[in-house]
């Protein structure tokens, strides 16, 4: 078995995910792969290349095929997919086949992405469109926290646990605030 592939069923263990990993996708350092994802199978991954840092989120769907046309004309469609550096594709969504998605971009969840994304930019909906700069909403969000509870994430994630009190907390927060955010 090659090292690479040795790599990615530890980072699967990791992330206590068991999302199909196909053996020839490129994975860039630290990539995060939620559960339910699918990572289009043709060619064995070979088409999907995922840079570092990149978190693709449950339910995700990444095609490098489109086969609606075989059956009248006797082709399928087969372009690559191509995601940067740090980009982070929120819950549901759906890449299609020929999109690259630039570094620092973000994809909202159950957008359907159709066309290139530019770096450093934030799109959603179906089809997705721009919505901000990742510039703009990090200060907006920076601002945001400004007014509100700031919690560690460490006393509130899944891998430890969280009692009543905790969940109080934070349901509490939320109330009152609308919202609350965890570093």
């Amino acid at each position: 078995m090659a090292f690479e592939t040795l790599l990615k069923i530890f980072q699967i263990i990791k992330n206590r995910n068991f999302t199909n990993i196909p053996p020839n996708i490129k994975l860039g350092k630290e990539v995060g792969i939620g559960n339910d994802v699918t990572l289009d199978n043709f060619a064995d991954g070979a088409l999907i290349s995922i840079g570092d840092y990149s978190v693709i989120t449950n339910g995700t769907k990444i095609l490098v095929h489109d086969a609606s046309s075989r059956l009248r004309i006797g082709m399928t469609y087969v372009a690559p997919v191509n995601i940067g550096k740090r980009v982070f594709i929120g819950y549901y969504s759906i890449i299609l086949p020929g999109v690259s998605i630039g570094d620092d971009a973000i994809i909202g969840a159950g957008s359907v992405v159709t066309k290139d994304v530019e770096k450093g930019t934030v799109v959603a909906g179906v089809p997705a469109k721009i919505i901000s700069s990742t510039e703009a909403l990090d200060k907006k969000r920076i601002e945001m926290s400004a007014n509100v509870d700031v919690f560690d994430y460490l006393t509130y994630d899944k891998k430890h646990p969280i009692d009543a009190e905790k969940i109080n907390e934070l349901v509490d927060s939320a109330r009152r605030n609308g919202y609350f955010f965890i570093k």
